[in-house]
Order: structure tokens, then C-alpha cells, then sequence
């Protein structure tokens, strides 16, 4: 029987699925990428998806527009169906405005190397592979979400206390971009490097230079890459195929 695919949902043609997909790859798990990048919109329905992935980018989760919504649709039919759901960044944003959170301004723009601090050490080894902190990851966001009814905190931040949660044991949401790739990041500050420049004129603490973000590539991308792989082997235990 032919495993039905995980679905893909990238809304912008920076923020990649990078790592994830040689993980997949690793577990034998198809997938099928949905661009908003190539003016595509997500399917209507997800019966035909095993699971459900929502990407980052520089858009909000509050945002009314036809990707924005149709992504909450489908995302909300996913949590009906037990169909699990994993969100990177603003993927997590969508993914908590869909179980009825609330995403708002973050008190300091992230961007960089940050530490997190674990907040349940059983789920956050089940889920991540790490059960203390702090550990360094790589952020790039200026929105916050709330926690859902019934969630469970798993990490957290001095500028972001929400940084992941899980979901009913299926459904899992990061702040962070743990599936960022060396290739990305250059992306990422090539697309949106002024910012950087922006929130230092601010006196932002939460802020690193270009040269501090390359600079933590070697030290940190290893230990994400291990994290990422922990992440979806656990993610993928609910794969309705």
C-alpha cells in the first residue's frame, strides 16, 4: 500500500523546507511542497495528506489574505481529523491562530543565535532529543503566539516565553527554524538583512550581526540538524496513512 504523502506549505520562496526534507528522505516519508512563491494556493481538503507542515516567512499569521486563510482552513481541518500538524516559525503562528491562540507583536524582534531554556524536560527530550538547556537556536521573527487550550510549554526564551509547544501528543509548534541550513541563512539575510541594521539602531539586545550569525554557523547548525531529525521521527508516529 502506498504511504499517502505529507504535505508541504511554503509561503515564501526564502524560507525553505532546508533540513526537513533529507530527513523525510531518511524516513521514508513522500512529500509534496505547495509554493506561494509559484502562485499556487493549498489544496481545500486535507483527506488526501498524512500530515501537515506550515513553513516560516515574513508574513502574519493575521494577515487577510487568500494564502493566509487558506491555510488556516486546512490547517483547522487537520486538528479535526488528528492529522498532525508541525509549524516552523510563522508556521507555528498559523498553526496557533488554527487551534484558537492568539498571535500578536513580539516584545523584541529575534534574530540570530538564542538561547532557550527548557521548560518540561520529558516532552522536550521526547520531542527534541535535549531535556536541559540552555541550547542555542536560530530565530528570525517578530510575532509571538499564545499558548492553545490544552497545549504543553516545552521551551522558552528570555524574549519569547512561548518558543514550542506540543499538541494533544500530535501536534508540535516552533518559534524557531530549526530547519534552517547554512544556504538559508545567507537567504534569509540577503531578502531581509536591513532589518538587521533597523533593530540595532533600536539598541535591540536580541539582535546579532551578519557577521555573528556566520560567525555561529559551525557551532550551532550540527546540533540543530541532530534536533530536526529527533523532531520528525517523534512527528511522524501520528502520520494518518
Amino acid at each position: 500500500m502506498q504511504k499517502k504523502p505529507i504535505l508541504i506549505l511554503q509561503s515564501t520562496s526564502v524560507a525553505q523546507p532546508g533540513a526537513i526534507l533529507s530527513v523525510l528522505r531518511r524516513l521514508g516519508i513522500p512529500w509534496h511542497i505547495v509554493s506561494a512563491a509559484d502562485r499556487h494556493q493549498p489544496p481545500a481538503c486535507i483527506r488526501d495528506w498524512s500530515g501537515l507542515v506550515l513553513l516560516g516567512g515574513a508574513l502574519s499569521a493575521n494577515d487577510d489574505t487568500p494564502w493566509v486563510n487558506a491555510v488556516l482552513h486546512l490547517t483547522r481541518q487537520a486538528l479535526a481529523a488528528d492529522v498532525p500538524v508541525m509549524g516552523h516559525c510563522l508556521g507555528a503562528q498559523l498553526l496557533s491562530k488554527a487551534a484558537g491562540a492568539v498571535v500578536t507583536k513580539s516584545p523584541y524582534t529575534e534574530i540570530g543565535w538564542h538561547e532557550l531554556s527548557v521548560v518540561d524536560a520529558s516532552r522536550s527530550a521526547e520531542w527534541f532529543g535535549v531535556q536541559s538547556g540552555p541550547f542555542s537556536v536560530f530565530q528570525w521573527h517578530s510575532e509571538q503566539f499564545s499558548l492553545p487550550n490544552e497545549a504543553h510549554l516545552l521551551l522558552s526564551s528570555e524574549a519569547c516565553a512561548h518558543q514550542a509547544y506540543v499538541l494533544a501528543d500530535t501536534h508540535i509548534a516552533m518559534q524557531f527554524h530549526l530547519e534552517i541550513t547554512p544556504e538559508m541563512i545567507m537567504a534569509f539575510i540577503k531578502n531581509s538583512g536591513h532589518r538587521i541594521a533597523e533593530e540595532l539602531g533600536r539598541g535591540n539586545a536580541f539582535i546579532h550581526t551578519e557577521e555573528q550569525i556566520m560567525a555561529g554557523v559551525p557551532q550551532h547548525i550540527p546540533a540543530m540538524q541532530t534536533m530536526v531529525s529527533v523532531l520528525y521521527a517523534r512527528w511522524a508516529r501520528s502520520l494518518q496513512y
